[in-house]
């Protein structure tokens, strides 16, 4: 869900060709894990 979505990684999103593999680093984690938690 782009709610749970951390901007960096959404503009990596838009900005990335779709055969190049997206990293999602720890910082996209805990900012998904924050929404989650946010949103309960």
């Amino acid at each position: 869900m782009a709610h749970f979505t951390a901007p960096e990684t959404a503009a990596r999103i838009l900005t990335t060709l779709d055969e190049e593999p997206l990293v999602i680093d720890e910082r996209a984690e805990v900012y998904a894990f924050a929404a989650v938690l946010h949103l309960a």
